[in-house]
C-alpha cells in the first residue's frame, strides 16, 4: 500500500511537470510567432506606408490574416519628446488571446486582452 502510495505521488509529479513543459513550449511559440507578425508588420511600415502613418496621438488596429487570425497588432504614433519636429515614436502591440497555452483556437477575440508583446520604432518625419 506504502508503495502505491510513492508510486501515485511520483506520478502527480511527474505529470504536473510534463504539463508545464507543453504550457512553456505553447507560450515560447506564441512569442515566437508575435515576434514574427511583429517585425513582418513594422517592415510594412517601413516600406509601403511609411507615409501613411496615423498622426500624433492617433491608434490604428487590426487582426493578423490566418492562420495567425488568433493575433491582433495596434499602432500607436506619438511625437518624441527629445526631438519631436524629426522624430516620430512608432509603438507597434501584438497580442493573443487569454485563452490556456496550446489550446485550439478557433474563433479570435477582438479586444480580450491576454498575452502581449510590443515593439517601438522611430522614424525620421520626412
Amino acid at each position: 500500500m506504502v508503495a502505491v502510495a510513492i508510486l501515485g505521488i511520483a506520478m502527480t509529479t511527474i505529470h504536473y511537470g510534463q504539463a508545464q513543459s507543453i504550457r512553456a513550449q505553447a507560450r515560447s511559440q506564441n512569442v515566437t510567432l508575435a515576434t514574427m507578425k511583429a517585425m513582418e508588420k513594422m517592415d510594412e511600415i517601413l516600406t509601403t506606408k511609411r507615409f501613411e502613418l496615423p498622426g500624433a496621438g492617433q491608434t490604428e488596429e487590426g487582426t493578423f490574416d490566418a492562420p495567425y487570425d488568433f493575433l491582433h497588432w495596434s499602432l500607436r504614433v506619438e511625437e518624441n519628446a527629445i526631438v519631436p519636429e524629426f522624430i516620430r515614436d512608432v509603438h507597434l502591440t501584438v497580442s493573443w488571446d487569454p485563452e490556456p497555452e496550446g489550446a485550439f483556437r478557433r474563433t479570435p477575440k477582438q479586444g480580450a486582452g491576454g498575452r502581449r508583446l510590443e515593439v517601438c520604432l522611430y522614424v525620421a518625419n520626412l
